[in-house]
């Protein structure tokens, strides 16, 4: 488990354009610690992780969680298969799955990049709301922590419904402010109306 968080944190740095030592010092830890939890040779505790996920500016999930091109490199590892021949199949651009790890669900590319994940996830032969729910904890948090401006943001919504059945959000039937130990989240039951034969 640690060398896979090492692996995300290093990762995640790397698109970051971050050094070991400015994400060491961001984080308030010594370079060669970092270096170690990078390498798997170190689990760090969750504060720790914490503090590397503030100065990663990435919700702690993202670290723990496996990454979309994990699951794939992992299946394709199964199936003996590479991602040359996984991108012809599902008919999705190479160059695209490719930079995966660099993917935000904010965007204009957002609602074609879930439907080629779920072409991914057909070839191979995985759970569709699997691959999209590992893209969807690529969110960058844009919050700055300032409480004097509002801030309109698109947020990609992982739940028990697949997203491709829905056909309508009609609207918020509750929402709260829910207190945790980084601040505070905002948590919205939305309704939402089922395409027909879903």
């Amino acid at each position: 488990m640690s060398e896979n968080i090492g692996k995300r944190v290093k990762t995640i740095r790397t698109i970051r354009g971050m050094t070991q030592k400015q994400l060491a010092t961001q984080a308030a830890i010594s370079r060669s610690y970092l270096a170690d939890i990078e390498s798997g040779r170190y689990n760090p505790s969750l504060g720790t992780l914490q503090d590397i996920a503030n100065a990663l500016n990435v919700s702690i999930d993202l670290l723990t969680g496996e990454l979309a091109t994990e699951i794939i490199e992992d299946r394709l590892e199964e199936l003996n298969m590479t991602l040359e021949e996984v991108s012809a199949k599902a008919n999705v651009p190479l160059n695209w799955l490719e930079s995966l790890n660099s993917f935000s669900p904010w965007g204009i590319e957002n609602e074609q990049s879930y439907t080629w994940i779920t072409q991914v996830a057909e070839v191979l032969n995985l759970p569709g709301g699997l691959l999209r729910a590992a893209l969807a904890r690529q969110e960058v948090p844009t919050y700055d922590g300032s409480r004097s401006r509002v801030v309109h943001t698109t947020v990609p919504m992982v739940g028990i419904v697949p997203a491709d059945a829905v056909e309508a959000v009609e609207g918020i039937e509750k929402w709260d402010i829910v207190p945790l130990d980084q601040g505070n989240a905002l948590v919205l039951m939305v309704k939402v109306r089922m395409k027909k034969g879903e």
